[in-house]
């Protein structure tokens, strides 16, 4: 459709062109089916249901089967665009089949292929909710892989759609890396926990736009003035959060799901019969008037702005930083241009915008020129941002919401990279060392950058503002240490971002990585307590910066609850550094080089210098491989460079920072945590779980399984333990002294609610097992090194080397038996996998 622009993601929005789209959203059936089996309305009954649809003020329909061409074009025709959710069979353990993926990857590309370039189309959803047992079953980055791999294939054929799996609360740790939104279904009927929650989920969606894909109230148990009433209020809560939109869920009443209509809750804002119930009305007016998440609050907080921008000779993105400022959609705020070393060019720049007041000045440095810039101030608050940036039309109103939001001196939002246009710089942008921000909460941080800091001027004079040592970086590090010294709190609002260019040249990257290793050196005598072990930083917040969605089961944790129940399934972190830290680390590849050198008078030392080595380039390639590089740029030289640059950052940064701080060096206070066997991969077929299945025709469920399982081995004396809820699976058995089995359950839900429960057990070795085992290797290499190794020993130290093994599948095949006939005393049937 000529003249119609497709819906874009930016930064932490949506846009129509030049113009802000918030998305008010209502899904849409699948209605009972009528003669001809369609689930969606045709003719003359889908022209009176799109017009209710644009009455009550919305501009999408969610659907939830692939509608036909001409249903989407008549959504355009009256202004509304439709996200369309690709069915397929996400309700059963679709990685143990391999054609149930390759379905919904034909689905999804024919799909594609019906719409391609259709601006009617605002999204693609490639699941919705896929269950949280079955996750854990299945293992999440297997899952999130299987889902990226479709946006993938989705992308290839239509490059300028956009794609997004639809989550909620229960599995909120399955982040797909290459979506282009963050999607959540969420029913929270409290308003404070709604709010809440929405603030912890922009976190969670880091650089992308959150979307609200489904929420909705039962008129059924709550009545239909309690739905009228959550709604409204709903709407205010997603527009102070600055989501980008919001879906509720249901348009209509009429509702047909697994062969029947479900008559058993009425989440739509039509009964049954077609009339409206009071939250048409009170929907109506929430978003009425609304174009952007900001309408939907007030833009005069009380507070004034100083926005201060200090340059040195920073031409090349200056005049894109005040054009932005300029355009803020805030009534009460000032610009200040800080021209340090008072350069002429930068100076012509500035008089082309008059509302901006230019200050020039001697070069003396980035913090004295925030500091003068506090001076020639008159707002309440000082907002600082870089030349390098450019601020979201509606920046200053998020940073005055997080004022408002609690007793914070100083906030901050997310700095987020635009859109790379080479592959160089695509690959600077997913590289590690970028500015990021350090939350202690989901509203309270530990450290903002300077590129988006505000702080109350009273705060700001309290602590005699920057030190003016920092000339080039290390100065809002510190500054924001020295605020909490003071007990002072720094808040941190999700929307109130800014564009951030990174470096545009890789040897530009690796000269700023460089200057941060030096000013970490300065900063290491001021705050000794911040830094230890090996000279980096010691946060007590999340990092939220490139690697985050990539760490996700790695270096965090995931509490899932005992069975994999629990309704809010969260991301964990027991620190900011692992073993990939310090292998990466300046000294480690220091020490090994030292040991290579060793390694010529002692050969053990070379055999050692090399894992050493082995390790560091490991982890840099593990990164690259797991980098989020912006397409079209993501190809196999792109990762070969970012995972050079994950290899070269820490070593030149941290070379910088050690050579400048070794009298303030100190020894290590501990060992970072484990989180997988240092010796002997759990490889082969003699690890392999067994996999058995029960059906159930009765609908019996994995929670009679294990109910009757624990007062069978309790009554017989058999030693387990239940999970508590941070690992992945249901029982222990302690079946020896070298071995565990750990047993994992998950119920496939189908049809007529028949059931079918899967179980998998799987032997652990404990800690005597590797110990044995290294002692049996150990032996194996010495007596191969001085005194030969025959053939009888060799098969002797091989039978020890896999006794343990034997009889921990021995056992398994034991545990499989009785877990079979206590399944089948309940009335299960067997089925083996």
């Amino acid at each position: 459709m000529p003249g119609v622009n497709r819906i874009a993601a930016s930064g932490k929005f949506f846009r129509d062109g030049d113009g802000r789209f918030f998305v008010k959203a209502v899904s849409f059936g699948p209605f009972p089916p009528d003669a001809e089996g369609r689930t969606l309305p045709v003719g003359q009954d889908l022209a009176e249901y799109l017009q209710s649809v644009v009455d009550v003020g919305a501009n999408t329909l969610r659907v939830y089967e692939v509608p036909p061409l001409d249903f989407v074009d008549s959504c355009m025709d009256l202004g509304l665009r439709v996200i369309i959710g690709i069915p397929w069979a996400q309700h059963v353990d679709f990685l143990e089949n391999e054609e149930i993926l390759k379905d919904a990857r034909d689905s999804l590309l024919s799909t594609v292929e019906l719409f391609h370039g259709h601006p009617g189309v605002l999204a693609y959803l490639v699941g919705n909710e896929i269950p949280a047992t079955l996750v854990r079953w299945m293992g999440a980055e297997k899952v999130r892989r299987a889902l990226e791999h479709l946006i993938t294939s989705g992308r290839a054929v239509d490059s300028g759609a956009m794609f997004a799996y639809a989550n909620y609360p229960t599995s909120e740790y399955l982040m797909v890396r290459n979506a282009d939104f963050s999607a959540f279904n969420i029913y929270l009927e409290d308003r404070e926990v709604f709010t809440h929650y929405l603030r912890h989920l922009q976190n969670v969606a880091g650089d992308l736009p959150l979307l609200v894909t489904e929420f909705g109230v039962d008129s059924q148990h709550h009545g239909e003035s309690r739905q009228a009433e959550i709604l409204s209020w709903h709407v205010e809560a997603c527009c102070r959060a600055g989501v980008a939109g919001t879906t509720v869920f249901a348009f209509s009443d009429r509702w047909y799901r697994g062969g029947k209509e479900i008559m058993d809750w009425d989440f739509g804002l039509l009964r049954r019969d077609g009339s409206r119930k009071a939250a048409f009305d009170q929907l109506q007016a929430a978003w009425g008037g609304i174009e952007s998440p900001g309408d939907g609050i007030g833009r005069d907080s009380g507070l004034r702005f100083s926005v201060i921008v200090c340059t040195y000779r920073g031409f090349r993105t200056l005049e894109e930083c005040l054009l932005s400022l300029t355009k803020i959609s805030y009534p009460d705020y000032e610009i200040l241009l800080i021209n340090d070393g008072a350069d002429e060019g930068v100076e012509k720049i500035t008089k082309k915008f008059p509302s901006v007041r230019h200050v020039g000045m001697e070069h003396s440095g980035l913090s004295a020129a925030r500091n003068l810039g506090a001076r020639e101030a008159t707002g309440d608050v000082l907002v600082y941002t870089d030349d390098d940036c450019a601020a979201d039309e509606e920046w200053l109103l998020y940073l005055a919401e997080g004022f408002a939001g609690g007793d914070f001196a100083a906030m901050g939002g997310p700095n987020i990279s635009p859109r790379p246009l080479t592959q160089e710089q695509a690959c600077v942008v997913a590289s590690p060392g970028g500015p990021a921000h350090v939350l202690l909460s989901d509203e309270q941080a530990e450290h903002i950058p300077g590129c988006n800091l505000a702080v109350r001027k009273e705060a700001f004079e309290s602590i005699g503002g920057f030190r003016e040592e920092f000339r080039t970086a290390g100065d809002d590090v510190d500054f924001c240490w020295r605020l909490q010294n003071h007990a002072y709190r720094i808040g941190f609002h999700g929307a109130a971002m800014v564009w951030h260019y990174r470096r545009f040249r890789v040897r530009d990257y690796l000269r700023q990585q460089a200057g941060y290793g030096r000013a970490e050196a300065m900063l290491i005598p001021r705050h000794p307590d911040r830094f230890g072990t090996i000279g980096g930083a010691r946060w007590k917040g999340f990092v939220y910066d490139q690697t985050f969605a990539a760490d996700i089961g790695r270096s965090a944790r995931i509490y899932q609850g005992p069975f994999g129940y629990a309704p809010f399934q969260s991301i964990y972190t027991s620190g900011t550094w692992g073993w990939g830290y310090v292998v990466s680390s300046f000294q480690w590849v220091l020490l090994a080089l030292v040991a290579g050198v060793l390694g010529f008078i002692f050969p053990l030392a070379a055999l050692l210098s090399f894992l050493m080595l082995a390790a560091t380039v490991i982890t840099a390639l593990r990164f690259g491989v797991k980098a989020k590089i912006t397409a079209p740029f993501d190809c196999l030289s792109a990762r070969i460079v970012v995972s050079g640059l994950a290899l070269i950052q820490p070593l030149n940064r941290g070379m910088r920072r050690y050579l400048g701080s070794l009298r303030y060096a100190r020894l290590p206070s501990g060992l970072p945590p484990l989180n997988k066997p240092l010796f002997f991969p759990r490889l082969g077929w003699w690890r392999r779980p067994l996999r058995f299945g029960f059906w159930s025709e009765e609908g019996l469920l994995r929670d009679d399984l294990l109910s009757n399982l624990q007062n069978t081995w309790a009554e017989e004396g058999t030693q387990f333990s239940v999970g508590d809820g941070w690992r992945s699976w249901d029982l222990e058995i302690l079946s020896s002294v070298l071995w565990s089995i750990r047993v994992v359950t998950v119920t496939e839900y189908h049809a007529d609610e028949k059931c079918l429960t899967w179980v998998r057990l799987e032997g652990r070795s404990n800690f005597l097992t590797s110990a044995a085992r290294f002692a049996v290797f150990l032996a194996a290499g010495l007596m191969w090194r001085f005194e030969g190794l025959n053939l009888w020993v060799g098969l002797v130290l091989l039978l020890l080397f896999m006794a343990p093994t034997v009889a921990r599948r021995i056992q398994l095949s034991r545990v499989k038996k009785r877990i079979k006939e206590v399944a089948q005393t309940l009335g299960f049937k067997a089925l083996d996998a």
